[in-house]
């Protein structure tokens, strides 16, 4: 996955890293309505390496911060954390970028949409009766915010 922020390259999208899209997907739409830092996160990263149902995952992933003021969303505080030491993190101290709130949730729908488009018509064998429950959970709270970002 590329992650790309106000023109900067995050990450490559080159195959070295991978990341956990649905679960990365799930992270950015609750950034669309409520803030997330470091602080007060949505998720433990929002884009998630190795995450799970519970929306936790190992330290590694890439993060910022997402601030919503007067109809308009502030991205800032970008790290990524490319192994389990977070003293090895490349920080992003100077990029920090603002765009109109509509344009955060179109970008972010979108990339919902396309991270949904694997697990469409995919049927989930899952013997434990709580995994089945938290994959259920997970995809009801995925697709109401993704229907309220695509209003």
């Amino acid at each position: 996955m590329r992650v790309e922020i106000g023109g900067r390259v995050v990450a490559p999208g080159d195959g070295e890293r991978s990341y956990t899209i649905n679960t990365t997907a799930l992270a950015l739409l609750r950034s669309l309505e409520t803030d997330h830092s470091p602080g007060r996160p949505v998720a433990d990263r929002l884009v998630l390496h190795c995450g799970m149902l519970l929306m936790t995952s190992c330290p590694i992933g890439i993060d910022w911060s997402v601030t919503h003021v007067g109809g308009r969303v502030r991205l800032h505080d970008v790290v990524r954390y490319d192994t389990v030491d977070e003293r090895e993190a490349a920080r992003f101290p100077d990029l920090v970028v603002e765009l109109e709130g509509d344009e955060y949730r179109r970008k972010i729908a979108e990339f919902a949409e396309h991270a949904k488009q694997p697990f469409v018509g995919a049927e989930k064998s899952l013997e434990d009766d709580f995994d089945r429950e938290l994959y259920q959970q997970f995809w009801r709270e995925f697709d109401a915010r993704l229907a309220r970002a695509l209003l």
